[in-house]
């Protein structure tokens, strides 16, 4: 064995991990020896790696950390203040006027906040202004309960629980620093199993347009005057800047498998359309459309697949910010 896959839970970096979290490390008067301490043991288990022969890491942050659930009519989007409360051509009824824009139209009666997550998720309750119902810890504006494309700028912007950009990206360049001359990191990924086609919100993790006031002003850019925060483009710096292939961040996605083991049409991409999680994440890196293209289009589900339809004038969302593809590509296959 030459490699090994490293889960890397954040929020066990932070004493509190939420809102008031901070990143500072070590002994002295205002630091932390806690996030010292856990620094050092990512150092040690890297320098263990290397003395059993194992020359290189792929590491994957993942979303573990205490919820906060809060009044769903608490909340606003990024899409706020275009769509006010009680004035939203997505739904209505969603929040209390005065206080809220009208969320991704699968919200319940709360919304759930992981520290770590840039989107609110769902609550599991039945949605206030759909038929559907919302599925625990999913990003809100998920198509299928939604028919819409909604999450990525309407999906609750988490100012209640998250701990941010700046905190997100220290931790993450003090852990490369950490394996710089050790081990190599083939690949780094922020979050895995993505699916922006159906959770529109989860092209948050590449450009974020929820909360670019909680990261470095030199990752924040604006497009059409809106403000984002290039995720992708601080992530590939930090592993450049440690001697890391910069082409290796890179966001894994599942398979879509079909109902029929033999079924793989095409898709809206002209790809095969067991491979369109995967096709909807290039697509937001490098400033295409994204998420379910609609029925008027053409697309249709077939044997459990999305089929046919095209990429225009389908109610997709685009992109705001064109990146190269990264230098792999990683599939989850599952029996």
């Amino acid at each position: 064995m030459t490699g090994v896959r490293i889960f890397v839970p954040l929020c066990d970096a932070f004493p509190t991990c939420g809102s008031t979290a901070s990143w500072n490390p070590g002994t002295g008067a205002g630091q932390s020896q806690t996030q010292l301490t856990w620094i050092t043991n990512v150092g040690n288990l890297f320098a263990d790696l290397k003395t059993a022969g194992i020359a290189s890491v792929v590491i994957t942050i993942t979303p573990e950390g205490p919820d906060l659930e809060v009044p769903a009519n608490l909340t606003w989007s990024p899409a706020y203040p275009v769509y006010p409360a009680n004035n939203c051509s997505m739904c209505t009824g969603c929040g209390a006027s005065g206080t809220s824009a009208c969320c991704a139209s699968d919200v319940g009666t709360n919304v759930v906040f992981d520290p770590i997550l840039p989107y609110g998720a769902s609550d599991g309750s039945a949605s206030r202004c759909s038929s559907g119902q919302g599925t625990l810890g999913y990003a809100l504006g998920d198509y299928w309960v939604t028919h819409a494309n909604n999450g990525y700028n309407l999906a609750p912007v988490n100012n209640q629980n998250f701990i941010g950009w700046t905190n997100y990206f220290n931790v993450i360049s003090a852990v490369l620093a950490k394996a710089k001359g050790v081990v190599n990191v083939y690949g780094f990924e922020i979050a895995q199993e993505l699916q922006p086609d159906v959770f529109t919100a989860h092209a948050r993790y590449v450009y974020d347009n929820s909360s670019p006031g909680t990261a470095p002003s030199q990752y924040v850019q604006t497009v059409g005057g809106v403000s984002y925060v290039n995720v992708i483009g601080a992530l590939r710096s930090m592993m450049s800047s440690n001697g890391f292939d910069p082409g290796r961040v890179f966001y894994s996605a599942p398979w879509w498998d079909a109902t029929n083991v033999t079924e793989n049409c095409a898709n809206a991409y002209q790809d095969y359309a067991r491979a369109n999680h995967l096709d909807a994440i290039t697509e937001v890196i490098n400033g295409g459309p994204f998420g379910i293209p609609s029925s008027a289009s053409g697309e249709q589900l077939t044997q459990g697949l999305p089929c046919g339809g095209t990429t225009s004038n389908s109610g997709m969302v685009t992109s705001p910010v064109y990146i190269p593809r990264p230098d792999i590509v990683d599939v989850h296959v599952y029996p």
